[in-house]
């Protein structure tokens, strides 16, 4: 048996333990860590609706704020009719209610700028009160009262908004310079049309355009680019069409001089051209969508305008100067932006093709634009076989065919492949089948999808001189059945000669072209043959045809176009 002092130790031992015990489950029991509940009751109660919780769900502003807001935008415009009602009433000088009310407006506008560091949504508030005081005033006292002149009028609306740049230039100006841009534009022209005065308002667009222009630069304004750049087109176009009218000035409107016509429309060009070729030369940005069609409209208005105003008078001057940026363009796009970003280098060279082809037009005459055109293709092509740029390639089939278009090639070659009566080939016929043929040759063998347009021209022409020139020195004046053999015997002759020579080279192009010719021919053959050939020239057509047909898939080069 076990002693009786050793049994009182364990009890007590036990009974420590217990205790110990006890103690650490009323302390855990008692953490406020340890209940989780405390933290979850409070998600389920109610809680109110406060601007701290309205930010943290992204909105920037309470809804009780936007009352006493709306209050202050309300007694803004109060003084705004108090100022009018003092202007009915005589009892102070209409000078001075102009000027105390102008200034009533900017100081709405910089309590706006200064606001909206603070409240977003109050500072749009009091911008769009100053803009609603600012607008009607303007037209009253110029429409109405007559207290203020139109170049006055004009010069107050630019402050306006180069006020509102001004105080917030450090950051964005935001939704308030949009609010007073829109405005201000609105207002300027309504007053062109409604006063008649043209000029002091067109030149207040142009220079707000200018503005937006430079805020732009610095990354501001973006979205008001577009409105401001379709107001400043239509001053212009409206300035040139009231000038320029068949019937004369129209009644109501102020003649213009042609000085001043031209430079508006010079600075309307020159405020775009310099915006996007900063961004785009020396800040490297591409080039949008809206950049390229609005320095385009500026163009033709610019372009267009001159010639309206001096009557043609300045076409040399005009072409100069598109020759000019023509080069311009052209070397930007080559030297500045030759593999990046791809979207400029395509913008400046199709700037640069369309400026030279003004300029020839504007400067050269008729009697030179074949053959100067299809140098410049010839040349284009050239540079792009050596230098490897494409898009020179591209260029040069697009001299090429506006060379056809101004020359009346089409229609010689229509004449020669379907007329009845054969006529004598012209020049530019020739100049077509040898400057494309050159074309074709200065590629060499490198490959090139431009290649097809020079190689194309190249077989009808020299098809069409067949017929036109061969024709009538073999068979004098052919009959139509005569006529139609022939032109089934020089279709199978060209198609077999570029299928040899597509074979030999290894060029797919030709093989194209000739399967082009000979599916061509073979209409031919049904709607024009069948129905007018004497049954010995018939048999001569099925003969070229079969024999083409047969031959061709013996002409095998070193690979097959469609393996490759």
């Amino acid at each position: 048996m076990r002693p009786v002092e050793d049994e009182h130790f364990e009890i007590d031992r036990l009974r420590d333990e217990l205790h110990q015990l006890a103690l650490r489950v009323e302390a855990l029991e008692h953490r406020p860590e340890s209940r989780p509940e405390a933290r979850a009751e409070p998600r389920l109660e109610t809680t109110p609706l406060t601007a701290a919780w309205l930010t943290d769900a992204g909105l920037d502003f309470a809804l009780p704020n936007a009352v006493p807001v709306a209050g202050r935008a309300l007694l803004g415009l109060a003084g705004a009719f108090l100022l009018r009602a003092l202007a009915e009433a005589g009892a102070v000088p209409l000078l001075l209610v102009v000027t105390v009310a102008i200034l009533y407006a900017a100081a709405w506008l910089v309590f706006a700028v200064r606001t909206r560091a603070r409240d977003a949504v109050a500072g749009a508030a009091y911008g769009i009160t100053a803009a609603l005081i600012f607008a009607p005033l303007l037209w009253e006292v110029t429409v109405r009262f007559e207290v203020l002149s139109a170049p006055a009028t004009a010069s107050i609306l630019t402050g306006f908004v180069v006020l509102v740049f001004a105080l917030a230039w450090p950051g964005n100006p935001g939704a308030i310079a949009s609010v007073t841009t829109v405005s201000t534009v609105l207002t300027a022209i309504g007053l062109m049309v409604r006063t008649g005065n043209l000029v002091p308002f067109a030149a207040a667009v142009l220079a707000i355009a200018c503005v937006i222009e430079a805020g732009v630069w610095r990354g501001h304004q973006r979205n008001m680019r577009a409105v401001v750049a379709i107001a400043a087109d239509f001053a212009i176009w409206l300035l040139l069409y009231i000038m320029t009218r068949p019937g004369g000035v129209a009644q109501g409107y102020t003649p213009v001089g042609p000085a001043t016509s031209l430079a508006l429309c010079a600075f309307l060009f020159m405020i775009y051209a310099a915006s996007i070729a900063w961004r785009a030369a020396a800040l490297r940005r591409a080039i949008t969508a809206f950049e390229f069609v609005q320095l385009t409209l500026a163009f033709g208005l610019a372009a267009g305008g001159a010639l309206a105003v001096t009557q043609g008078r300045s076409a040399a001057v005009v072409g100069a100067l598109s020759a000019i940026a023509s080069a311009a363009c052209y070397l930007t796009a080559f030297i500045r932006f030759p593999d990046s970003p791809r979207r400029n280098h395509h913008v400046f060279a199709s700037w640069g093709l369309a400026l030279g082809f003004v300029a020839c037009l504007l400067i050269l005459p008729e009697s030179l634009l074949t053959p100067i055109w299809s140098a410049a293709a010839v040349v284009a092509t050239l540079a792009a076989a050596r230098a490897s740029q494409p898009t020179l390639g591209i260029h040069g089939a697009i001299y090429l065919v506006a060379t056809g278009l101004i020359s009346g090639v089409p229609g010689s070659i229509l004449n020669a492949f379907t007329g009845s009566v054969l006529a004598s080939a012209t020049p530019a016929l020739r100049i077509m089948a040898i400057s494309s043929t050159c074309c074709y040759a200065a590629w060499g063998r490198t490959p090139a999808k431009a290649s097809v347009v020079p190689v194309l021209l190249s077989a009808v022409s020299i098809g069409a001189l067949l017929i036109l020139c061969g024709v009538p020195l073999i068979a004098g004046q052919p009959t139509a059945s005569l006529l139609a053999a022939s032109r089934t015997v020089v279709t199978c002759a060209l198609a077999l000669a570029l299928r040899f020579a597509g074979s030999r080279t290894d060029r797919r192009e030709l093989i194209w072209v000739s399967y082009a010719a000979i599916a061509l021919g073979a209409v031919k053959l049904i709607f024009e043959d069948f129905r007018q050939s004497h049954p010995a020239a018939m048999a001569v057509s099925l003969v070229c045809y079969g024999a083409f047909l047969i031959l061709a898939p013996r002409l095998k080069g070193k690979s097959s176009p469609i393996s490759r």
